[in-house]
């Protein structure tokens, strides 16, 4: 009996609007009842919920970027099919384009299947035999790729009638803050223009976004709109607006969202902020060093994004003292939004501490993976497996013969040559699949752990490179398994008050606490209740289900964090009995 079918569902549609419609219900149905009548076996679904295909951006940082890079390690086995709705989900880019990635992916062996119509596409429907299902591609995605093109080009058009309208008719009656339009239609600056001119000062005097919206804020400068504080967000969109100096740019609030928006219809305003002061502000913007989170793209912040104040429940951010040293402070206390608490917490010493808690549990095999090795390695260990096989039978058949023919000294030695090949034959298939294992990063615990503290190292090295490549890594694999880190300016667990941070891993399962030293003063880890225990009459009850069913909600992301979490530890502690024996 035949193996079933692997398949992958791959499901995608454009915008977040329609996340909150059928699309998604629509599509997961269509394509799992039409898997089932074909007897195929669904292994795993892939989304890209709200992402266009029409740019190609899901073909690279999508997840189907991430499918597809899998497949072109060989990690996916060679006959699964991937199954859409139809061929525009999988892009909407040019034929071409469509054409090279589909090749590409089944060269490396899978298969392409759409419910609508009911059509398998594989390597030969790209080398000339089946030439109807090829044109279909061809012409399916030209199709598509045709509609977005002139679904933006009417957008455009709209943008493009206004735009070339005399300077003074309006366009929209949607005008900045510090503008108001006249009953003529012109757009005059108001009382508001002097706010626009002081940030564009402040930051041309070397203030940040963080100090200017703090200062604004301090000084009681009025916003308008529907916020009624500064902060970062609105500073920056002043400072960076073609606006402040008069120009209209097409769009609305995000003119990447049509293709060739962003014309500009020069003098459309009055000017706000003079040109020099203009051009000296955003020289300094581009100027000033970043200490850390996504806009350096250098993970200065190992954990950006996951620490709170524990007081208001806002963003810590991280700045630079200074003497050099690194601290946390509150968002809303620093650009004085509500919290009162504006005690800074110590950044270097709580990393070192806290990565010494979750490094081990968060780096995981696909940190050490080499893509580019694996497939060439799939190619080699599977053809080595075939000169076994056919070196097997070889030697079988020799056998054969040397009993029939046991003193003819020909068929003797026959048998032993083709014995010797088959032994060197296996001999090679070891190394072989060693290398794949390490290039998809498999490795023993021992291995692994090693690894880690290669990593764990790196993070400081003085070698630029080799520091931003460990940081980003770690970055990455942090935000996988990290829940939050709340840092508390009153804490009293022992007593006085003082500075803590409070780490949580995987739902809360896994917590440590910190000092402002970076000394660990409470942990707990609940994963070991995981057991089963005996009450005292005798019956036995597994804690696994109802622990990660209160902590963890049912979630399967967490779930499957939970497992891997799980088995890293196992790992190291494996690796940790190793070494201990070897003492």
């Amino acid at each position: 009996m035949n193996a079933p079918v692997n398949c992958i569902l791959y499901i995608r549609f454009s915008t977040k609007r329609q996340e909150t419609g059928a699309s998604r219900e629509r599509q997961l149905e269509d394509c799992h009842a039409y898997a089932a009548r074909q007897g195929w076996n669904v292994t795993r679904l892939v989304e890209d919920l709200g992402r266009s295909a029409w740019s190609g951006d899901h073909l690279n940082s999508g997840n189907l970027g991430t499918l597809a890079n899998e497949v072109r390690a060989g990690e996916i086995p060679a006959g699964t099919i991937i199954l859409t709705e139809k061929l525009d989900r999988l892009s909407r880019m040019e034929s071409r384009i469509t054409r090279r990635w589909m090749e590409d992916m089944t060269d490396a062996g899978v298969l392409f299947a759409t419910v609508s119509p009911g059509k398998l596409y594989d390597r030969d429907t790209f080398g000339g035999s089946r030439l109807t299902d090829f044109l279909e591609i061809l012409l399916g995605a030209k199709a598509a790729h045709d509609y977005s093109e002139n679904l933006s080009d009417k957008v455009t058009d709209g943008w493009e009638k206004k735009i070339s309208r005399e300077k003074y008719d309006l366009i929209t009656r949607k005008v900045p803050g510090w503008i108001t339009v006249t009953k003529e239609g012109q757009r005059v600056c108001n009382h508001h223009a002097a706010s626009v001119v002081k940030i564009y000062q402040l930051a041309a005097d070397g203030l940040g976004v963080r100090m200017i919206a703090k200062r604004l804020n301090d000084d009681k400068v009025p916003t308008w709109g529907r916020t009624s504080t500064w902060d970062q967000s609105n500073v920056r969109f002043i400072l960076t607006s073609p606006a402040a100096e008069g120009d209209y740019l097409s769009g609305g609030a995000n003119p990447g969202r049509v293709k060739n928006a962003g014309v500009f219809h020069p003098g459309y305003y009055e000017r706000a902020v003079p040109a020099d002061l203009v051009a000296k502000a955003r020289e300094k913007m581009a100027g000033r060093k970043l200490t850390g989170g996504r806009e350096s793209g250098k993970a200065v912040n190992l954990f950006s994004g996951l620490i709170l104040c524990d007081h208001c429940g806002s963003r810590m951010y991280l700045r630079t003292l200074p003497n050099k040293s690194r601290v946390y402070q509150c968002s809303d206390a620093n650009q004085r939004r509500g919290c009162s608490h504006n005690e800074t917490f110590r950044y270097d010493a709580f990393e070192a501490a806290a990565l010494d808690v979750v490094l081990t549990r968060a780096l995981d095999d696909r940190h050490f993976k080499r893509p580019d090795d694996s497939l060439s390695l799939v190619h080699q260990v599977a053809a080595q497996k075939k000169a076994i096989a056919d070196a097997e039978t070889l030697a079988g058949s020799a056998y054969a013969i040397y009993l029939k023919h046991p003193d003819n000294p020909m068929a003797e030695a026959r048998f032993e040559e083709l014995s010797a090949a088959l032994k060197t034959a296996k001999a090679s298939l070891g190394p072989l699949e060693e290398a794949l294992a390490k290039a998809r990063g498999w490795v023993s615990p021992a291995e692994h752990a090693r690894r880690v503290m290669e990593i764990r190292d790196a993070i400081a090295s003085p070698d630029k490179v080799t520091r931003e490549a460990a940081r980003l890594k770690v970055m990455d694999a942090l935000k996988g398994v990290v829940a939050e880190v709340r840092c508390n300016a009153v804490d009293t667990q022992r007593g006085e008050p003082e500075r803590t941070f409070s780490l949580t891993l995987v739902g809360g399962m896994i917590g440590a606490k910190f000092d402002n030293a970076g000394n660990v003063i409470a942990e707990y880890d609940l994963t070991e209740n995981l057991t089963t225990v005996t009450l005292p009459d005798g019956t036995a009850v597994d804690m696994a289900a109802p622990i990660r069913a209160g902590m963890l909600g049912g979630d399967p992301k967490l779930e499957a964090t939970l497992d891997a979490v799980l088995r890293r530890q196992e790992a190291a502690a494996s690796s940790s009995s190793l070494t201990g024996a070897k003492a």
